[in-house]
């Protein structure tokens, strides 16, 4: 779900009056970055705070390593009860993402075909209601997948597109991003208009949550904070869905957090990176955590209106379907890393070993590339860039996290769009 389609962040359309009335009363950041562009490695560093690099979560068949501490598992330590509902089968128990969780339900993780924001929603209620009545405090993390391929029509909550062109809706992503000559305009918006009414379709799932912790008379006293994993690119560059660029389309997302006794209705304009949730959430709740070698630090100093030193926020993609040498191809490879400080974001394309920098407040669709026109700037972010990987010390230690797919699941993964070609 990318920021800049929610009605919160200024969109044209009305996509999210749940989310919205959240954020009128919250914290939201204007500028939140994930760490990835694609679910597996973003996730991770939400729960463990760590950049992918560092967690080792970084390819298809990579797997959380046990040696990664996470937010759950903290949490679990202190005291706390600790649910989760995922619908995605890359953040499943098949790759480890159940660590430090008492439940973990990921039974409506079933692919592109099946909407489970009613599934989701009722097992995050079901869990709700149980952990209310307990007097320990409790974590709970509701993931939902439907703003994602496949685009759906949902009547449920509007009017839907009627098709445009060659598109009907329910294409197959590989149609969608084969199609020669490339989609038209109208066929461009027709997808758009789809991916609007299931961000409408979600945010009525999460206003059904909302208004449990209301009734339960729990709002008061629960932190809410509402993110995504990633964004959603629309042809802006030539190419639909995601993984493969660090672009704003796919990286800035809505970042919205309500922190019980602050007031909200408040923006933060700094850029922020989601692997600082970990050490914000433990600092508010009163969990030490200062030994423990989080790569973003807590936002808290921004939500309370001091003016720390601009941090630089980064991200990153290292995403090869073919985890062969030899085998790498610009379709099914992408090997970027991004430095965004203030208004400008720079971007290495590590297969081509291109810089791109962009001034963000003049050109926030990233379309001018300033790198060697502003010569001073250029040399002193590619500095910084290019020292990120060391900046954070070596990657977890420990065996090897990846494991083959099945064929089951390279069948998911193909029609989900993460994997182009048939094997």
């Amino acid at each position: 779900m990318r920021a800049d389609h929610l009605s919160c962040y200024g969109y044209s359309r009305d996509t999210s009056p749940s989310i919205d009335a959240l954020a009128s009363n919250a914290i939201r950041f204007e500028r939140a970055y994930a760490t990835s562009s694609w679910t597996k490695p973003s996730v991770a560093s939400i729960m463990t705070g760590l950049y992918p690099s560092a967690h080792t979560v970084q390819h298809m068949g990579s797997h959380l390593p046990q040696e990664a501490e996470t937010l759950a598992e903290i949490l679990s330590e202190a005291g706390y009860q600790t649910n989760a509902v995922v619908s995605h089968h890359l953040i499943s128990d098949r790759f480890d993402y159940a660590q430090g969780f008492d439940q973990f339900v990921d039974r409506d993780a079933r692919g592109h075909d099946h909407v489970s924001t009613p599934g989701v929603t009722a097992s995050a209620l079901g869990m709700l209601d149980r952990l209310r009545t307990d007097s320990r405090p409790f974590f709970l993390f509701v993931h939902y997948f439907d703003p994602h391929f496949s685009y759906k029509p949902h009547t449920e909550v509007g009017e839907s597109p009627r098709g445009a062109g060659r598109l009907h809706g329910g294409e197959r992503m590989r149609v969608l991003r084969d199609l020669d000559p490339p989609p038209t305009d109208e066929e461009r918006q027709f997808l758009i208009d789809l991916y609007d009414g299931e961000i409408r379709f979600t945010d009525a799932g999460i206003g059904e949550l909302l208004k449990a912790l209301d009734r339960h008379g729990l709002r008061e006293e629960t932190i809410v904070v509402l993110t995504a994993d990633h964004g959603e690119e629309f042809y802006e560059r030539g190419w639909l869905g995601h993984t493969r660029t660090l672009y704003d389309e796919n990286v800035r997302v809505p970042l919205i957090v309500d922190l019980p006794g602050m007031p909200g209705g408040k923006v933060v304009e700094q850029p922020v990176s989601l692997a600082a949730l970990p050490a914000t959430l433990l600092e508010f709740v009163g969990v030490s955590h200062e030994h423990r070698s989080f790569h973003a630090a807590s936002l808290l100093g921004l939500v309370k209106g001091g003016e720390p030193e601009p941090a630089a926020v980064f991200a990153e993609v290292d995403y090869d379907e073919n985890r062969g040498p030899g085998m790498y191809t610009r379709k099914r490879s992408a090997f970027m890393r991004a430095l965004i400080r203030g208004d400008h974001k720079l971007i290495l394309d590590r297969y081509t070993n291109q810089y791109e920098l962009y001034d963000l407040s003049r050109d926030p669709h990233e379309t001018r590339n300033l790198f060697g026109v502003e010569a001073e700037l250029s040399e002193a972010m590619r500095g910084e860039l290019d020292r990120f990987p060391g900046n954070h010390g070596p990657p977890i230690s420990g065996l090897d996290t990846n494991s083959e797919l099945s064929e089951a699941e390279r069948v998911m993964l193909r029609e989900l769009g993460y994997i182009d070609e048939a094997r």
